[in-house]
C-alpha cells in the first residue's frame, strides 16, 4: 500500500578509510589496487557463468564482502569470465557477482542452495575454482494501444521500481533509457531484476520527457491509468517473462499551468528548475519540468487535472533558496506565482550524558530529515558540520525537520535534541522560527541493547540473516528512528543491536535480502509483527534472546 508521507532525507558522510580491492576497468584491464591491511594475504579466483547455458559471463563485477561489514574488495572477469580478488584478511566472506542484463547472485556451497553462503579463508590460504552462476534478467512483454484498440508505434515505455526512503514512497525508473514501442505497438523491458514494477508510457510530449506522436496524451501506467497510486504493478522473475498484455493510451483533458518565479528580494528569478508533484501519494520520477525564462516565466502543458505542488530544485551546490506552492489545478490555464526563500540556518552543540566520548566528532553522521515534503526541496535536505570543538552547524534548512543521528558510535545514542527548554529527539523542528535557540544534542550511554543468536530451521547459524527491532507502538516508526533498528548476523550466528531507549520492542530475524529499503515501509513491519517476539527492556540494561529465522509473512 503506498505511503503518503512526503518527506526528504540528507545523509552526512562519516569520515573513514574505505576497505579497497583489486580494481578492473569496465573492461578487465588492472587499476591501481588500494592498499590491503596488514595480513592481508588470502585470495580467492575463480570464474562467473551464465546459469543457463554454463557459458562464460564477460566483464562481471565480482565482490568480496566479510560476513562483519568491515572489509570489501571488488575485481572485473575478464573475457573467459575468469576473476581473481587479492589482499583479503582472514575470515568469512560472502562473494556477490553483477553483470548487465543479469540477476545479482552470490556463491552457495551447493547447486540447490542449502548449506554455506560464505567462504571461510584463513591467513594465506587461496581459494580457487569459486564459482558463480548468474540468471538473466526477467523480462516484461507488452503492447500500447490507443483508446480503440489501435497499436501505437515509438511510445517510451519505463519500468519502474518503488523504494521506500526516509518515509516516503517514491516510484523511480530502472531502464537507463525508455524502450520504445514497435510497428506493432509492442515493447520488451529486459534483464530486470527480480522484483514488483509498474509499467508506465509517455504517448505524448510532457514537460521534460520526450514523449510519442499523441498530443493531448499525458504519463499513462498500467493497465491505463494515469496516476501511479492506481498503478497496477507486475511481479518479476529471474530468466522468466511476464507478458501484461494492453497498456491503454486515452486522450485526456489537460491544462497548462503557468506563472512567474521571483527570488527572495522580489526579482525575477531567471533559470529555477521547477517540477510538479502529486499533492499526495508516492512520487514518481517521472515529473513534469520546466525552467523559468529570463524574465522568470514558466510553463507546463499536458497537466491532467488534480492537486500538484509547484516547487523548484535548488542546485546541489548551491540550494540556497526554495519555495513550494500547493497548486490545484481543475481546468483551462491555471496561474501560479512561486515566491523563493532564502535557506536558513542553525547552529548548537553536542554534549555527553555521564561521561566523556570514546570517538572523534569526525565519526558522527548527521542527518536532517524533513517532516513534510510540501516545506522542503525533493531530494535535498541539510547540511551539517560538526567541528573539533564539539559544535554543530546546519545550512541550507527549509521548514520542519527531525534531527537524526545516524550510525551512532558503539553504544551511543542520542538522549535529547532541545532547542531551549524543549526536547525534539521525537518531534520535529520548526527551522523557520526567527526566535529559535542554538540547538543542544545530548549523547549517552544508557541505552538498552538487545542480543543473542540466529539459527536456521536445521539449526544452523543463520550467518548473514538481518535481526529487525522495532517498537511495538506504531506511531513511533517515523517520529523517533532510534526505534527502528536492523543488526546483521555474523559468521557464527550472533547478533548484537545498537544502543536503544528503553520500552516494548517486537524483534525478527529474516533474510537478508528480505529487506528491500531502510528505514522499512511500515507494511512490512507490520507484517513481521506476526512472527516476531515482544521484548521490553530497560534503561541501560542488556537483554538475551535467541530467535529462529523467519520468512516475511506475505
Amino acid at each position: 500500500m503506498m505511503h503518503p508521507a512526503m518527506t526528504a532525507l540528507l545523509v552526512i558522510a562519516v569520515a573513514g578509510s574505505p576497505v579497497g580491492g583489486t580494481a578492473r576497468s569496465e573492461r578487465g584491464r588492472l587499476q591501481s589496487p588500494q592498499p590491503a591491511a596488514a595480513g592481508a594475504t588470502a585470495g580467492i579466483s575463480g570464474r562467473v557463468i551464465r546459469a543457463h547455458d554454463g557459458g562464460p559471463l564477460r566483464f562481471a563485477s565480482i565482490s568480496a564482502e566479510s560476513l562483519d561489514g568491515k572489509d570489501r574488495r571488488s575485481t572485473t572477469a575478464d573475457a573467459s569470465g575468469q576473476f581473481a580478488i587479492a589482499g583479503l584478511a582472514p575470515g568469512r566472506y560472502a562473494i556477490s557477482a553483477r553483470a548487465a542484463g543479469y540477476v545479482q547472485g552470490w556463491w552457495r556451497k551447493d547447486d540447490a542452495g542449502r548449506g554455506a553462503t560464505y567462504i571461510e579463508l584463513s591467513a594465506d590460504e587461496q581459494r580457487r575454482g569459486v564459482l558463480i552462476a548468474l540468471a538473466r534478467g526477467g523480462v516484461i512483454t507488452g503492447r500500447v494501444v490507443d483508446g480503440e484498440g489501435v497499436p501505437v508505434e515509438g511510445v517510451p515505455v519505463h519500468a519502474l521500481v518503488s523504494e521506500f526512503r526516509g518515509g516516503r514512497e517514491l516510484v523511480r525508473q530502472v531502464t537507463a533509457r525508455p524502450r520504445v514501442t514497435d510497428d506493432r505497438g509492442y515493447f520488451r523491458l529486459f534483464g530486470l531484476d527480480p522484483a514488483e514494477y509498474f509499467v508506465a508510457a509517455i504517448p505524448g510530449p510532457i514537460g521534460g520527457h520526450q514523449g510519442g506522436p499523441l498530443p493531448g496524451h499525458t504519463l499513462t501506467y498500467f493497465p491505463g491509468v494515469p496516476a501511479v497510486a492506481e498503478a497496477l504493478p507486475t511481479t518479476v522473475a529471474a530468466d522468466r517473462e511476464s507478458a501484461i498484455g494492453d497498456l491503454v493510451v486515452r486522450p485526456v483533458t489537460t491544462t497548462v499551468v503557468t506563472g512567474m518565479v521571483f527570488d527572495p528580494s522580489g526579482a525575477p528569478r531567471a533559470g529555477a528548475e521547477l517540477v510538479l508533484l502529486p499533492a499526495s501519494g508516492p512520487v514518481s520520477s517521472l515529473l513534469p519540468r520546466a525552467t523559468s525564462d529570463s524574465a522568470g516565466r514558466f510553463s507546463f502543458t499536458t497537466v491532467p487535472p488534480g492537486g500538484y505542488l509547484l516547487q523548484n530544485l535548488p542546485p546541489p551546490t548551491t540550494p540556497s533558496e526554495f519555495g513550494a506552492v500547493a497548486l490545484p489545478v481543475m481546468g483551462g490555464t491555471t496561474f501560479a506565482t512561486l515566491r523563493l526563500q532564502a535557506a536558513t540556518r542553525a547552529r548548537g552543540h553536542i554534549v555527553f550524558e555521564d561521561e566523556a566520548p570514546d570517538f572523534s566528532p569526525r565519526q558522527l553522521a548527521i542527518a536532517l530529515q524533513a517532516a513534510t515534503g510540501a516545506l522542503s526541496p525533493l531530494a535535498r535536505g541539510a547540511r551539517a558540520t560538526v567541528r573539533d570543538d564539539w559544535s554543530l552547524e546546519m545550512t541550507s534548512i527549509w521548514g520542519p525537520q527531525f534531527l537524526r543521528l545516524l550510525e551512532p558510535p558503539e553504544g551511543w545514542m542520542v538522549r535529547h535534541v532541545y532547542a531551549g527548554a524543549d526536547d525534539f529527539v521525537a518531534r520535529p523542528i520548526d527551522f523557520t522560527r526567527v526566535d529559535l535557540p542554538p540547538i543542544r544534542v545530548v549523547l549517552t550511554r544508557r541505552g538498552a541493547v538487545i542480543a543473542g543468536t540466529v539459527r536456521d530451521a536445521d539449526r544452523r547459524a543463520a550467518a548473514g540473516a538481518r535481526v529487525v527491532i522495532f517498537a511495538a507502538d506504531a506511531s513511533r516508526w517515523f517520529q523517533d528512528d532510534r526505534v527502528i533498528h536492523w543488526a546483521r548476523v555474523d559468521a557464527d550466528g550472533r547478533y548484537h543491536s545498537r544502543a536503544l531507549p528503553a520500552g516494548e520492542y517486537l524483534i525478527a530475524a529474516v533474510d537478508d535480502r528480505a529487506v528491500r529499503d531502510w528505514p522499512p515501509r511500515p507494511a512490512l513491519l507490520e507484517s513481521l509483527r506476526t512472527v516476531a517476539s515482544a521484548v521490553s527492556v530497560g534503561e541501560g540494561r542488556s537483554l538475551s534472546k535467541d530467535l529462529m529465522l523467519s520468512a516475511v509473512p506475505q
